[in-house]
């Protein structure tokens, strides 16, 4: 029989990293009270359903990754040029931790799903 439930990926912004340091069993990498991202809203410091999420990736045998500003803004770029989206910064960042997970493990014959949203033009992002 296969698997009930997808394995879920979480991406943090590589700055700002508390989940991902966490799941994988490591200590806070940096300042993160002092990092800054463009990517906003998942520049959460302190995660109020931390437990939760860890959970759920555990259940799901997920995997959480950290994604550099830069290669959001890359993958920004290829959902709007290979796929005619234009997605908000931080949306972004499902494509960009796809693509950081790929570079980890072999996906090939996979499917994956991204959760992605429009957004705002402005630099803020």
């Amino acid at each position: 029989r296969g698997r009930l439930l997808p394995r879920l990926l979480g991406v943090q912004a590589e700055a700002v990293r508390p989940l991902v340091d966490r799941h994988r069993g490591e200590s806070p990498s940096g300042d993160v009270a002092a990092a800054t991202t463009r990517a906003h809203s998942i520049a959460v410091r302190r995660p109020r359903n931390a437990l939760r999420l860890l959970g759920e990736l555990d259940a799901s045998e997920g995997r959480m990754v950290a994604a550099p500003d830069d290669a959001i803004a890359e993958a920004q770029r290829l959902l709007a040029e290979e796929a005619g989206i234009v997605a908000e910064f931080t949306s972004a960042a499902t494509l960009a931790g796809l693509i950081r997970l790929r570079d980890e493990m072999p996906l090939d014959g996979r499917t994956a799903v991204l959760v992605v949203t429009g957004g705002r033009l402005d630099e803020e992002g």
